[in-house]
Parts: structure tokens; sequence; C-alpha cells
């Protein structure tokens, strides 16, 4: 692509502290380094590399995010100092994860990090779109994915690409997603490692995507 040819921009926001979050989140950063193949400007929007430390021993691992995605990525602290399990970050959790899961306030300190999430994701958002407008808003059925893709595509017109699980049971942030997107791929098992055949295809359709939205 010429250097003064403008980049189609591709938004993409990871699960961060999600319980179960669907399977198509995993493959979430798979599905943009197609993107970025095909020669989209990607950012995605991760947890800082503390957060995703103690995100992993609290038994929210996050998907990897690698090469030129990781360097463009926009990385957001899930910390929230409101929150009394959140509190005990990063010392106690990654020291002793075993005792911070069996705190009587767990459940109400994960949701409360989950709102916390999302409101960072949107709040980003709001910030790349006044920087550099994206194009496309690629999103799994997460909460903060979710969000992002309903603020994006409901306030700013963006079209919003939805990454689904082909077996995952029907949810209320699955049928929001659905309603909001211009389109939705059902992915296989195993498409946080595809093969360099599924790579390939998936990269076609990416550009093609990509040269339907791309302004």
């Amino acid at each position: 692509m010429p250097a003064d040819v403008r980049r189609p921009r591709v938004l993409g926001v990871l699960h961060g502290p999600q319980a179960a979050p669907p399977a198509g989140a995993a493959a979430l950063p798979r599905v943009l380094e197609a993107f970025a193949a095909a020669g989209a400007d990607v950012t995605t929007v991760v947890p800082d590399d503390v957060s995703a430390r103690v995100l992993a021993a609290l038994g929210f691992p996050q998907p990897p995010v690698l090469g030129a995605l990781r360097a463009s990525a926009l990385l957001l602290p899930v910390a929230h100092p409101a929150t009394p399990l959140v509190a005990a970050w990063p010392l106690a959790a990654v020291t002793a994860p075993a005792a911070v899961a069996a705190r009587e306030d767990r459940q109400a300190s994960d949701a409360a990090a989950l709102d916390s999430w999302r409101t960072r994701c949107i709040a980003a958002t709001y910030a790349v779109q006044r920087a550099a407008p994206v194009d496309l808003v690629v999103a799994a059925p997460t909460v903060a994915g979710t969000a992002v893709a309903l603020v994006l595509s409901g306030e700013l017109a963006v079209p919003v690409l939805a990454v689904v699980d082909h077996d995952a049971d029907p949810d209320a942030d699955r049928a929001l997603l659905a309603d909001a997107a211009r389109e939705t791929w059902t992915l296989p098992a195993g498409s946080d490692d595809p093969s360099p055949d599924v790579v390939a295809a998936r990269t076609r359709e990416a550009a093609r995507l990509l040269a339907e939205v791309a302004t």
C-alpha cells in the first residue's frame, strides 16, 4: 500500500477481568492479525502487563497479542482503587492467589473490576475516535467488546464485525452484538491457533471487508 494512502483503521478490545468469556474472545487477536495482514492499522485495547499478570493469577488469562499488534496496542490498567479485591493488586493476587480467590467479597469485587474495565475501554474508544477515527470495530460478545461496539456503531455509525463461537450459548451480549453488527464471522474450534490455510482465507475476507467499509 503506498505510503500516501490512508490505511483503514480497525479497533478491538480484549475481555479483561471477565470470567468464562466466549471462545471468540480468545481468537480475537488472531482475527485482528488478519486485518493487519490485509493492510489495516489495528489498535487493540489490552490490559497492561502488570494487570495481565494479575488477571492470569486470578483465573482471567488474556489471549496473547503478538508482533506488530503488540507494538500498536493501547495498554490500560485494570485496577480500580475503590474495588476491595483490586486494592490488593498486584502483590497478594500474584503471591497468594488462592487466598485472594477465597475472599468473601470476591464476586462483588470481580463485578466491580469488570464494570471499571468496560468504562475504561469506552473512554479509550472515544479518545481513539477523536485522534484517528476507525473504519471498523472487531468485537467478540464480551462485556467490554459489546459496549465498545454499541458506542461506536450507535453514536458514530462505525461498522461492526462480530466474532462469535459456532456453538456458544445465546446470551445478552451476543444478541446485542448481533443487532449492531454489519457482518458476523462464526469461528470454528481452534481459531485462536489457526492453520496457514485458515489464516490466508481470513486475511482475504479481511481485505474484502476493509474495501467495503474504509472511507
